[in-house]
């Protein structure tokens, strides 16, 4: 406000309103640059707010490839392990009329062991068609049934012990299936899923008692509900085992086991 124009020699004071005027020209200017700075770090801050965006939209892309790939993957386990849980009985059944021709002559005992070996077969042909969840969902009329747990039960255990019986040919151990099966009604379910559950769980029983043992399958009625109980007179769990025995791939036999018998079940 001090400041003076000095024109040639004679120096003249600006009048009180020019100096107003200049000092809100010269607070508009301030006011302009200082907005023009912030417009600036706007938009450098917007152009790499923009391209963060951009890097964790390609990231969840890659996550969600790799979580896709991941379930793919253990789909595919499981896949194969109740294919495989499916195959058994039919080579086994199949091996022993192969094995002992007089089996042909009995023709109710033949007529059983075809009927456990279709039995089988349409159960791999039913984990095979499970693929179709990937790209169609089921329909409601797939989704439950009237099952009959006695008779799904006894195929369930027929078809298990063929496979524990190959296993026990080149061993001592002795696995001794025994059922208490009261009367319950039909209960709606899918009864190949409950099938391979049974197999699965029989299956981990016997792998649960390496010198043989009895495994016990009961079928009751507790209030509106039906329970299903397999126990065997193994050796049972730890603690730890038993905090991760339902974990996908997670086994205590590192050589044999998939990990995927109990998680399946689950």
């Amino acid at each position: 406000l001090g400041c003076r124009v000095v024109a040639g020699r004679r120096r003249t004071s600006f009048s009180r309103e020019k100096l107003a005027i200049l000092a809100e020209l010269s607070e508009g200017v301030a006011v302009a640059l200082k907005q023009a700075r912030l417009d600036a770090a706007v938009r450098e801050k917007t152009i790499k707010l923009q391209r963060t965006i951009e890097e964790l939209q390609y990231t969840r892309q890659q996550l969600d490839r790799e979580e896709r790939l991941n379930s793919l993957g253990k789909m595919a386990s499981g896949m194969v392990h109740e294919f495989n849980n499916s195959l058994s009985p039919i080579l086994g059944f199949s091996d022993l009329i192969i094995k002992r021709p007089e089996i042909l002559d009995d023709r109710p005992r033949l007529l059983r062991f075809l009927r456990n070996i279709c039995t089988a077969a349409h159960d791999a042909a039913s984990t095979v068609d499970q693929l179709r969840e990937f790209y169609r969902p089921r329909r409601v009329e797939e989704e439950r049934r009237p099952v009959d747990l006695q008779s799904m039960l006894s195929s369930a255990i027929a078809l298990a012990t063929a496979k524990l019986a190959a296993d026990e040919t080149n061993s001592r151990k002795r696995h001794d299936v025994q059922t208490d099966f009261n009367a319950v009604g039909p209960v709606m379910g899918r009864e190949t899923d409950l099938r391979q559950a049974l197999i699965n769980l029989i299956y981990n029983a016997a792998e649960a008692m390496p010198e043989g043992g009895t495994i016990r399958v009961s079928l009751r009625e507790i209030d509106t509900n039906v329970a299903i109980e397999v126990s065997d007179s193994g050796v049972g769990m730890d603690e730890e085992t038993r905090q991760r025995c339902l974990e996908p791939f997670f086994t205590t036999k590192r050589r044999t086991g998939s990990g995927l018998g109990l998680a399946m079940v689950y």
